[in-house]
């Protein structure tokens, strides 16, 4: 077993040169797959071959997700499947480099528009922030984590005392992919594919290639500004809202088409997107229920109950069953509370950290303002931007006309403020699905592009535009070094990976066998020893007998050494010697969040004192 990222990895640049093959690759084999499954209608829609690397994700996470709860021979299929996507993505890279010739690029640029050339540059620049090394603090928190522990034991970790992994699901096991070829950016790098995809479908749909107004909505979605977090991250948010944002097209296209082949492809493609959008993310559950329920209604219409039946049922169980099946026999539960719940099953200290995952906020602002203006010039990328003004141009008799799909998207939008979190990146769902509705009803009223608001809204969003793009050249010049050497690579994570800076200098101190519990979030990731998760300790530290049931977890799992900052704690009567002292800093990626120094240690832990030596005295004062 290996524990810790950097022991995973080949070195630069050979750990972004696997990632973007493997996603070559991915994207070679969804090309494939959507050539085999509607060939016409692949050609005749140009916004489909945008979705190459979606419908390889789709098909990927379908193979691999319950292979990965079970432990089925994991490690082998991950690197056969690994080894073939590497096969197809040097194909495909042979491919794109034989058809590109310099001299008809430079031809193509020269007639291009200016707006082109923007997009081109976004396009680029978001690539390059996504090639750098995993620094987001969520990514190393638990995403890289529980790729690591997958790989360590052949099948997707069971989370006792780590409350952050239960809420894991599909995506990290792609994360696993990637570090299964010593390549951690390969989450990152389907972020990107995913903007892409989401930018294909906004751009595309309902529009010509050269079409201006398809071109200012996918300026719209690409300048963003919560895409400076998302894109930069191994976190699997992206590309399900790209799922989900395929299958809202998709039912759009099942109201015009009268291909009855399409027409139950759209449906059962549409399912699926949905339900392995629900298996990457719990919070996806809404986007299930919604657009799924809409569809399903709108597949029953056309007096096909039988064969409707038989799509949905077939596509649960290939994706939800197993994961509803695994859930059951590892947490138990109700099947309510199984399907319903983030976190199925009875444990100390649930009910707290499910209110701190609802009542979670990025900005101090109140919904919507906080969609719109960030709190901080630290907090840009916590927002949509003012690309949320673009509907209120939307004439009342295209709503009406189409008062089911903004029915869908409120109720949506409504919901997920009663009953989930108020950040703007669980709004971007709503926001990508307004943009295309906008879109269409502006392209059938066309005066509107000549209308006093649509070209203030316009400015604001050039404006937009080069504020996103000047942090972007900030993000690159942070971050994208470290994919270029070893030594670049190490003053990158030093600087922005909040917790190298410490686990690094810790690194050959201990004995190999040592098993470790820290205060840093980022354990799991970059310990390069064997380690507990010590994130349950927020949520139970004011009830002694909740937290004598966790350090009796910590007991039996014969923990040697805790590695905190320095300060008074509750664990100073279990200490045995003190093994390391030393200095080190809060990291971040965003330059407006200063780092801050503070002294820790490494001290032996006499485990075999728990729980009787930890201080209750305080937890009652």
């Amino acid at each position: 077993m290996k524990y810790g990222l950097d022991n995973y990895l080949l070195d630069p640049p050979f750990s972004a040169l696997v990632a973007i093959i493997l996603l070559l690759g991915l994207e070679s084999f969804g090309r494939f797959s959507q050539r085999f499954l509607w060939e016409e209608y692949y050609i005749e829609n140009r916004w489909l071959r945008y979705q190459n690397t979606v419908f390889g994700l789709l098909l990927l996470s379908i193979i691999i997700y319950p292979i990965a709860l079970f432990g089925i021979y994991l490690n082998y299929v991950l690197y056969s499947i690994g080894t073939l996507l590497i096969i197809l993505g040097l194909i495909r890279f042979g491919q794109k480099i034989y058809l590109i010739q310099f001299s008809e690029f430079t031809r193509i640029l020269k007639k291009t528009n200016i707006l082109e050339i923007v997009i081109l540059i976004f396009l680029l620049f978001y690539a390059l922030v996504a090639l750098g090394p995993v620094t987001n603090a969520d990514s190393l928190h638990y995403h890289i984590g529980i790729a690591i522990e997958t790989l360590n034991f052949g099948h997707f970790p069971i989370c006792q005392e780590w409350f952050h992994c239960r809420l894991a699901g599909s995506g990290e096991v792609l994360n696993a992919l990637g570090l299964a070829f010593g390549s951690e950016q390969f989450g990152s790098l389907l972020q990107f594919a995913s903007l892409v995809s989401i930018y294909g479908l906004v751009r595309f749909y309902k529009s010509p290639t050269n079409d201006k107004l398809g071109r200012f909505f996918g300026l719209v979605i690409l300048t963003s500004p919560v895409l400076l977090f998302l894109v930069p991250s191994s976190k699997p948010q992206l590309y399900p809202i790209g799922m989900t944002s395929l299958a809202f097209v998709f039912i759009l296209e099942m109201e015009d088409s009268r291909n009855k082949k399409v027409r139950d492809l759209l449906f059962g493609i549409s399912i699926s997107l949905l339900m392995i959008s629900f298996t990457v993310k719990f919070s996806f559950i809404l986007s299930l229920l919604i657009l799924g329920g809409w569809i399903f209604f709108a597949h029953l219409k056309n007096k096909i109950i039988t064969k409707t039946i038989y799509i949905s049922a077939t596509a649960f169980l290939l994706i939800l069953f197993p994961l509803f099946v695994w859930k059951i026999l590892i947490y138990s539960g109700s099947i309510f509370e199984i399907i319903f719940s983030p976190l199925p099953g009875v444990f100390y200290g649930k009910e707290k950290f499910l209110g701190f995952l609802r009542s979670y906020s990025d900005s101090s602002f109140a919904w919507p303002i906080s969609l719109l203006l960030p709190n901080s010039l630290g907090g840009i990328s916590t927002i949509l931007g003012v690309g949320i003004l673009l509907p209120i141009i939307t004439k009342k008799e295209f709503i009406l006309r189409n008062q089911l799909k903004y029915f869908v998207i409120f109720s949506f939008i409504i919901i997920a403020l009663l009953f989930g979190q108020s950040s703007s990146r669980f709004f971007l769902e709503p926001f990508i699905w307004l943009i295309i509705l906008t879109k269409i009803s502006i392209k059938q009223e066309y005066q509107l592009i000549n209308s006093n608001t649509f070209l203030a809204l316009k400015m604001l969003v050039f404006m937009q535009a080069g504020l996103v793009l000047v942090s972007l050249m900030v993000g690159i010049y942070a971050l994208t070094p470290g994919s270029f050497s070893l030594s670049l690579r190490e003053r990158v994570m030093s600087k922005t990976a909040n917790g190298y800076h410490l686990f690094s200098q810790i690194k050959d101190r201990l004995p190999r066998d040592s098993k470790v519990v820290s205060s840093s979030l980022a354990t799991k990731s970059l310990s390069p020893y064997r380690s507990v998760a010590f994130d349950w300790n927020s949520y139970v530290s004011d009830d002694e007998s909740q937290m004598r049931d966790y350090l009796d977890f910590m007991k039996k799992e014969n923990l040697t050494h805790v590695i905190f900052s320095d300060g008074k704690s509750n664990f100073e009567g279990c200490y045995g010697k003190i093994v390391y002292r030393g200095k080190t800093h809060s990291a971040n990626r965003n330059p407006f969040n200063p780092n801050v120094e503070y002294t820790f240690f490494v001290a032996e832990l006499r485990s075999e004192l728990l729980p009787d030596c930890y201080d209750f005295l305080s937890l009652k004062k």
